[in-house]
């Protein structure tokens, strides 16, 4: 699958017009603000795929601009001979339409249509971050491959969530709710002995001057001079 042209009309800060795109490589160059997330949000929605920037699509509407629109013209060669397609995006009252060659389709039927992932700078934290984060990468990578992996992935993770709440584990940490320990009283200001030491019976006490009486013996001794 290559992706021959991209349109857009009243996405972002992107003018309304069409772009030719090499079937192999592509460099896209500019200054910070001049479009080129823009182009990159452009061919993850056509491509039935969510925005990697924000959740609410009237973001990517231009200011007051009916609707938000973006078509891909591909060429598919895994048949027998090559054909020309076309897939489209249209974001306008708020509703979300995929079309392919002009009819109607689900995001799912879209995503088959053009197989791509989308990488930005949150993912480079990925290479030193948690587990978790590697896992849900190469899940991204997996569905633009296999968008029917999508099923098997919502089933496995229903299942281990499921597995998760019932494991004795997990309802021993709800039950640890409270704290474990009695909290220490302050040590009375004017106190000499250590936080939390319990004076012991009255006969043990060493009075003032047998501290310095053994004070003074221990001064006696060579190798203290």
């Amino acid at each position: 699958m290559e992706i021959l042209s991209l349109t857009t009309e009243g996405f972002r800060t992107l003018l309304n017009g069409k772009v030719e795109v090499h079937p192999r490589l592509n460099l896209i160059v500019g200054d910070n603000g001049q479009g080129k997330t823009n182009l990159l949000e452009a061919l993850a929605l056509v491509s039935g795929r969510p925005s990697f920037r924000t959740r609410e699509l009237a973001e990517a509407r231009q200011h007051l601009a009916a609707r938000a629109v973006v078509s891909a013209r591909l060429r598919d060669d895994t048949g027998t001979r090559d054909t020309t397609r076309t897939l489209g995006f249209v974001y306008a009252g708020g509703v979300r339409e995929q079309y392919r060659d002009g009819k109607r389709v689900t995001r799912l039927a879209a995503a088959r249509g053009l197989p791509a992932v989308f990488l930005t700078a949150r993912d480079l934290s990925r290479l030193s971050g948690p587990p978790a984060e590697r896992r849900r990468a190469l899940d991204r990578a997996a569905l633009a491959l296999r968008p029917e992996h999508a099923r098997a992935l919502l089933a496995y993770e229903r299942a281990r969530a499921a597995k998760t709440a019932s494991s004795p584990s997990a309802r021993a940490s709800m039950r640890m709710s409270l704290p474990y320990t009695k909290p220490r009283s302050p040590r009375p200001a004017g106190s000499s002995r250590p936080f939390g030491a319990r004076p012991g019976p009255a006969s043990k006490r060493r009075s003032p001057g047998t501290r310095k009486t053994s004070a003074r013996r221990f001064a006696t001794f060579p190798w203290s001079s």
